[in-house]
C-alpha cells in the first residue's frame, strides 16, 4: 500500500472516531426511551443563561425548562441539553419516564449533531476511496 492508501487509513479511521461513539450514544438513548420513555409533545417555557467563572473566563451554560403533560397534569422539568436554536414557546418531541415523570429526554438532532456525522461520513468515504486508489 503506497502513501496515499495510508492517508486514507488515517482518513477512515478519523471518520471513524466522528461517527461511531455519536451513533452509540443516540442509539442507546433511543433504545432506552423507546423501551422506557413515553413519547409527548413538550413546549419549552425558560431557557436560563448559567454563569460559572473560571481560572480565566466567565463559562456560559445554559438550561432549558420544558413543561408537558403528565395524566392529565402540567408538569415543568429541565431538558437534557441544550441547542442554539432553541426558542421559548418551541414545541419539541420528548419522553418522559412513568416511574419518574419529572425526567424528561429529547434526542439531540441539532445541527453540531448531524455536522459531526456529516463530517465523520465524509472522512470515511474520501478515506475508502483513497485506500482503493492506494492499492493500484
Amino acid at each position: 500500500m503506497n502513501v496515499l492508501g495510508q492517508i486514507g487509513c488515517i482518513f477512515a479511521v478519523i471518520g471513524t472516531l466522528f461517527v461511531l461513539p455519536i451513533m452509540i450514544a443516540w442509539i442507546h438513548t433511543k433504545m432506552q426511551c423507546s423501551k422506557h420513555g413515553i413519547l409527548t409533545k413538550a413546549r419549552i417555557v425558560e431557557i436560563r443563561d448559567i454563569y460559572k467563572p473560571s481560572a480565566t473566563e466567565m463559562i456560559i451554560t445554559h438550561e432549558v425548562y420544558v413543561c408537558y403533560e403528565v395524566n392529565g397534569e402540567i408538569v415543568e422539568s429541565k431538558l437534557n441539553y441544550y441547542d442554539g436554536n432553541f426558542q421559548v414557546g418551541q414545541i419539541l418531541g420528548v419522553y418522559y419516564f412513568d416511574n419518574d415523570p419529572l425526567r424528561v429526554v429529547a434526542l439531540a438532532e441539532n445541527k453540531l449533531f448531524k455536522i459531526a456525522i456529516g463530517l465523520g461520513l465524509l472522512n470515511i468515504i474520501i478515506g475508502i476511496v483513497m485506500v482503493f486508489t492506494g492499492c493500484n
